[in-house]
């Protein structure tokens, strides 16, 4: 095992985070050292440590517990850098555990010729406050002046780098990561639970309806090549459609779903406005997935996977279907359609519909996704035109008869045929048991 990691699997401080006063401020680099008074001294004459007495001196506090490997396999190092350069430096051990533990493992410890020998205090609070931190050994150096110049980890503990911050030549911008609060009852992350979240490369939530957040569902590929999905308080419907829209992106539509289940009130809203409110609240979802670059199809997969293990009385397929559909065709061999050029438009509200350089597909997508979504027939395209074309409808949009007295300027109408094309099938689960509380 690679021995950064084995040092951080050892020692990764899991504590307690004790409370000192309130007056406390952490310190940095570059701060001065406040002149303390430290109770609980051990391997001392005095009861307690005075940090002046050591102006003048480099000071290096070294944070440490005894159920530390790396920080015990430390002990006799700091020894011996403390006898090298004698009166030029002072280590100080600090351990938050007790002095019964610390002197107990020292008994223990100095039978083998090991064990804690240098000045050092028990029972730490006020140190660990001007100082958090998350690993163990945790070093931190101070100028002889009482300026904190480094928190480093064990490994800068050198001969030479002593030497160097005798000479005002050691590097100061190497610090230690300080202790970032993390509440294992709260999710991680959340609301700065553990930080900010800005490193996440890959994570997902699941949670029921949320009152106050606004219905939508987004994918997102970002500029650095990963992937979101997204759904805001959102039906099941809309959930199976997002999950299985990756290479079918026309199952956006509500007209091409067929519920094949016995209870559909678990997807479809009740028609009483006043009690959708309700509904919604058990019946509706939040979601959210993302992964690092390069993973776009991944993300889909791994949608349709939870929402097999969320919602595991359901069984999603893609199939073909014969189904009505309203089939966008040609009235004649003249070309009304191709584009002049000039800059790219795309306008539309419910009575207007305009597109410039654009394909032909723009306006099939729009009138299946939207503005015929809520009629029961699909949206199909069986023109073959394959350039840009410059459009312009005004029009109820969400009227077929509408629609096509606008289409006639350009040789194209709506017509209603049957075909046999892709659908979301959602079935009730042939295997599904329903899991219960009772003991067998």
């Amino acid at each position: 095992m690679d021995k950064k990691y084995l040092l951080i699997a050892l020692c990764f401080l899991i504590v307690p985070q004790l409370k000192a006063q309130d007056t406390i401020r952490p310190l940095k680099v570059g701060d001065q050292m406040p002149e303390l008074v430290l109770a609980h001294s051990i391997n001392s004459n005095a009861s307690s440590i005075n940090l002046k007495d050591y102006r003048g001196k480099l000071l290096i506090l070294d944070f440490w517990a005894t159920w530390c490997s790396p920080c015990v396999k430390m002990l006799p190092q700091l020894d011996s850098l403390q006898k090298q350069f004698k009166d030029q430096v002072q280590f100080i051990t600090v351990a938050y555990q007790s002095r019964a533990v610390v002197d107990k493992f020292n008994a223990q410890m100095l039978k083998m010729g090991r064990g804690n020998k240098g000045l050092g205090i028990t029972d730490d609070v006020i140190l660990s406050a001007y100082f958090p931190h998350s690993y163990l050994p945790t070093e931190v150096w101070i100028s002889p002046t009482g300026k904190v110049i480094a928190i480093t980890d064990e490994k800068a503990l050198t001969a030479e780098n002593l030497k160097k911050a005798f000479a005002n030549q050691f590097n100061s911008k190497v610090e230690r990561i300080v202790f970032i609060p993390y509440d294992s009852a709260k999710p991680l992350f959340n609301a700065n639970n553990g930080s900010n979240g800005d490193e996440i490369s890959y994570y997902k939530v699941f949670s029921k309806y949320v009152l106050g957040l606004p219905g939508r569902s987004t994918t997102w590929s970002k500029p650095d090549g990963s992937v979101q999905l997204t759904a805001l308080n959102t039906d099941l419907i809309h959930l199976f459609q997002q999950a299985y829209a990756d290479t079918h992106i026309d199952l956006l539509s509500r007209n091409r779903v067929k519920l094949l289940v016995k209870d559909t009130s678990q997807f479809l809203p009740p028609a009483d406005k006043a009690a959708f409110h309700d509904w919604a609240t058990t019946h509706e979802y939040n979601y959210e997935l993302r992964m690092p670059a390069g993973s776009y199809g991944k993300a889909f997969e791994e949608m349709q996977r939870d929402m097999a293990l969320l919602f595991p009385q359901y069984a999603i397929a893609i199939e073909k279907q014969e189904t009505f559909c309203w089939v966008l065709k040609r009235t004649s061999t003249q070309d009304k359609l191709a584009t002049k050029g000039g800059p790219e438009v795309r306008d539309f509200n419910p009575l207007h519909f305009e597109i410039q350089n654009q394909p032909l597909r723009q306006l099939v997508g729009m009138l299946d996704i939207k503005f015929l979504s809520l009629q029961p027939f699909p949206v199909l395209d069986e023109t073959h035109y394959e350039g840009k074309v410059d459009l312009l409808l005004d029009a109820n949009m969400s009227n077929v008869t509408a629609i096509n007295e606008a289409l006639k300027a350009y040789d194209l109408t709506l017509e209603k045929s049957i075909r046999s094309i892709d659908m979301l099938v959602i079935r009730d689960h042939p295997n599904y048991k329903p899991i219960t509380n009772q003991k067998p």
